[in-house]
């Protein structure tokens, strides 16, 4: 690592030379002394706030002339600031921080130069503390990656105070242009924004530009895609006994599809955690307690593999290998429905068609327990406290079969008194809707009525 100095002309100082050759050797007119260094791949220059005239620069040197006064001097000043430059690189080396200008421009001015290092401390102590589960600390953990790659990108320091509107519009910009879709930058915004709350109630900064009404990126509502019946029993019927391994996570799936567990839950399910007909689970992303019934299919799946493993219900765990096979499994079993699948990143418009059998998670398991559930006529407050899920998250699982609800809504108006006047079958429609807990963004689209006026009619 080389340390030289160089005078920086500006656009205007080179436009007056080119008029006027002969400012070259006026002592008035004078330019800064810039420092330039390449560290860590990055080009880095700043001022040092030190004027000459270009008569009173040796450009083979790099120093100050004897046509300046006071060239021992400014030489010497010169020397000091490669010398606390080169100081200060060894020191955030050892430290591992960010080497940018905004860092060497502190160290010269004696500034606290450790903001950097103590954001970084605060979020891993913040991420320590608040006992995130595993799979949402890694999320976390991802956030934080792409706030040092942003910052380092813009060669600047990585600090409580940068975290500003100016910075938001250009992090949420970086991501577009990396191909994050819209609602994983909510979640990196969401997870800053509750970092910065977490350290400002800590007293380790008063910044609080990021509780701005703009500071926000709307989470964008996804499909909710679940089996139908029909597929329900396709899957569970295929014959795979001759892919053991495709076969029990298969078994896996259903009796997530049956209960409701998540894969995180289901894959650390004990045994003994089965008593009386219940499944008694405290649930790894919610850390609530929850009783689920055990059904004839559950217990008929817990029985096959009674005698194949020790502790646990199953042997399988969550990792990238454990989707191939339950893809596998579902192409399998003929799983081929097309699937629209629409995401936005910043305004652009992604819509992709897949089969179902690329779609399919475990996560689709809990889906289509809550879906089927719903069809079935459950209610919501039922399925929260089966699941442990809020009644809003469940919410968004109402009417995922389109087309049943509104075969619903029409038998249901079919069945009110037709020779009744147009405003009385309105009501009595909305009545009966509403006692049937059809949603009401459906009796709204039926009725013509608002949600606000279809809440009247509930008392």
């Amino acid at each position: 690592m080389k340390i030289s100095f160089y005078l920086k002309l500006s656009d205007t100082a080179k436009n007056k030379l080119s008029k006027e050759p002969e400012l070259k050797d006026d002592k008035n007119f004078t330019v800064p002394i810039y420092y330039y260094l390449f560290v860590n791949g990055k080009h880095l220059r700043a001022s040092t706030d030190i004027n000459v005239s270009i008569c009173q620069w040796d450009e083979d040197k790099k120093k100050v002339n004897r046509k300046h006064l006071k060239y021992p001097e400014l030489n010497d000043k010169l020397d000091k600031i490669r010398l606390k430059i080169e100081n200060g690189i060894e020191y955030a080396k050892s430290k591992n921080l960010n080497i940018t200008n905004d860092f060497i421009s502190n160290w010269l001015n004696g500034k606290d130069t450790k903001e950097s290092e103590n954001f970084i401390k605060a979020y891993n102590e913040y991420l320590n503390l608040s006992k995130f589960a595993k799979n949402t600390l890694i999320s976390k953990r991802v956030v934080l990656k792409k706030l040092v790659d942003f910052f380092e990108n813009e060669d600047t320091e990585l600090t409580f105070n940068a975290i500003n509107l100016k910075f938001y519009d250009k992090f949420v910009k970086f991501l577009e242009n990396n191909g994050i879709i819209n609602n994983s930058i909510s979640h990196y915004i969401s997870t800053l924004k509750a970092f910065m709350n977490y350290a400002i109630n800590r007293d380790l900064h008063n910044n609080r530009e990021f509780q701005k009404k703009m500071f926000n990126v709307k989470n964008e509502p996804t499909e909710i895609i679940s089996l139908s019946k029909e597929e329900f029993f396709q899957f569970f019927e295929c014959d795979l006994s001759k892919h053991k391994k495709l076969e029990e996570v298969r078994d896996a799936f259903f009796f997530s599809c049956v209960t409701g567990l998540r894969i995180s839950d289901l894959s650390n399910l004990k045994k003994d955690a089965i008593n009386n007909n219940l499944i008694n689970v405290n649930t790894i992303k919610t850390n609530c307690d929850i009783q689920i019934p055990m059904t004839n299919m559950a217990q008929k799946i817990i029985d096959k593999y009674k005698d194949k493993t020790e502790e646990h219900a199953f042997s399988v765990k969550k990792n990238p290998e454990l989707y191939i096979y339950l893809r596998r499994a579902a192409k399998e079993a003929g799983l081929d429905r097309m699937i629209l699948k629409v995401r936005y990143c910043g305004a652009e418009r992604k819509p992709k068609n897949i089969p179902l059998h690329e779609a399919i998670t475990f996560h689709l398991a809990k889906k289509t327990f809550v879906s089927l559930l719903i069809e079935s006529g459950i209610s919501r407050e039922q399925i929260c406290d089966i699941t442990g899920n809020t009644y809003e998250t469940i919410g968004r699982y109402v009417n995922t079969n389109k087309a049943k609800s509104r075969e619903d809504v029409k038998n249901a108006i079919n069945n009110i008194c037709s020779d009744v006047q147009p405003n009385e079958m309105i009501l009595k429609t909305t009545k009966t809707l509403l006692k049937n807990k059809v949603d009401l963004k459906v009796i709204a689209e039926v009725t013509g009525l608002t949600i606000e006026t279809i809440k009247k009619y509930s008392f």
